[in-house]
């Protein structure tokens, strides 16, 4: 017989349960999380291609490549921002060296920052950037390309479809 004691009790063990573990990615833990499944996307860089996981939601910008023991090389992951901002990352809970570029509206390269696995030092663009893509650290130096950042010529991230239809203003 259940007894509205005990149902309170469970309940209240529920509670405790799922408040412990909070939502998803709000507590940093040294264990393997799933990775998200992610829409991709072929990038062109100068003559080189990179697929890149699209984070577009606020959580899967959250989540990014947080806990990946490697990525392969010519992969990566573009963030898409709501509007252009002046953002940060950080490597918290990140395994792999990375570089990360900036992007403008105009899919211009405007800042190139590399970042070492776990460290906790954010990385903020300077100016406005509505885009950031993640890839290997030395990938860039590795495919021989240079950069002329935010100058008429530099280096420009193209993509078959307009990387635009990826913002959303939904978390």
């Amino acid at each position: 017989m259940k007894t509205w004691f005990g149902m309170k009790i469970r309940a209240l063990a529920l509670l405790v349960a799922v408040g412990l573990a909070g939502p998803a990615g709000a507590q940093s833990t040294n264990a393997q999380q799933p990775a998200l499944q992610l829409p991709e996307i072929t990038l062109t860089l100068g003559n080189r291609q990179v697929i890149a996981e699209v984070a577009a939601t606020t959580e899967e910008r959250n989540v990014g490549l947080m806990h990946r023991p490697s990525m392969p090389e010519n992969r990566g992951m573009l963030f898409v921002f709501d509007r252009p901002g002046n953002y940060c990352f950080w490597m918290k809970d990140t395994l792999i060296p990375l570089t990360i570029l900036f992007l403008d509206e105009q899919q211009r390269v405007v800042q190139v920052n590399d970042m070492e696995p776990l460290s906790e030092t954010p990385h903020c663009v300077r100016q406005p950037a509505l885009y950031a893509l993640e890839v290997n650290q030395g990938w860039l130096v590795r495919q021989g390309l240079q950069l002329q950042l935010g100058r008429p010529g530099g280096l420009v991230v193209q993509s078959q479809l307009p990387l635009a239809r990826y913002i959303t203003t939904n978390p």
